[in-house]
């Protein structure tokens, strides 16, 4: 990452490099993604490159795939196994820094989550986490 990088959430939302690496740290020091069982599919491609002023802005498309204990039963039965898939679609501006590329900025375009294959919606999960 650039210094002062930045990511723009789909919500409007924006944290800084310094903020994601620090939740990041937490995540790990904390043992994980408590619920998450296996991770079957991490995957991001490139659609599309533009170079623009020194930068480049790219199109990533990307998805993630886990396999999640619904331990609280917030979507049906507790301990109940879940495939939720993420796909997004995000803007990505790189720019050239000591010789080599680094992300400068990112923002989300477009964010679709699936849980066993059928769409979820955010505003449908009240108190779930």
């Amino acid at each position: 990452m650039a210094s002062g990088f930045k990511l723009r959430r789909i919500n409007g939302e924006t944290v800084s490099g310094e903020q994601m690496q620090a939740d990041l740290r937490r995540l790990v020091k904390s043992g994980g993604f408590p619920r998450t069982e296996a991770l079957l599919l991490q995957q991001a491609t490139v659609k599309k490159v533009t170079p623009r002023s020194g930068k480049a802005v790219a199109l990533v498309e990307e998805q993630n795939e886990v396999l999640w204990t619904d331990r609280g039963g917030e979507l049906g039965p507790k301990n109940a196994e879940h495939h939720v898939r993420l796909e997004k679609l995000s803007e990505e501006v790189w720019v050239r820094s000591g010789g080599a590329w680094k992300l400068g900025q990112s923002t989300e375009l477009r964010e679709r989550v699936l849980i066993d294959g059928k769409l979820w919606k955010r505003e449908a999960r009240a108190g779930a986490r």
